[in-house]
């Protein structure tokens, strides 16, 4: 309930609110390209009209 508190009003500083948001920002930028570098090329980007087997989801979990 305290830290609940303390974070509002810590962020209520605008300085503390920027250093937070490039933080996040920089993460942010992280993740992007670090699943941009590990991205399948041959990733599912729609869902299929018909399902596929558990066998084949298997398979790409283990390529993965």
């Amino acid at each position: 309930m305290f830290s609940a508190w303390l974070v509002s009003k810590a962020t209520s500083f605008s300085f503390v609110r920027n250093k937070i948001e490039d933080q996040l920002n920089e993460f942010s930028s992280k993740l992007d390209a670090d699943l941009q570098k590990h991205r399948d090329p041959s990733k599912t980007l729609e869902l299929p009209k018909q399902g596929i087997s558990e066998e084949a989801i298997r398979g790409k979990v283990a390529k993965w």
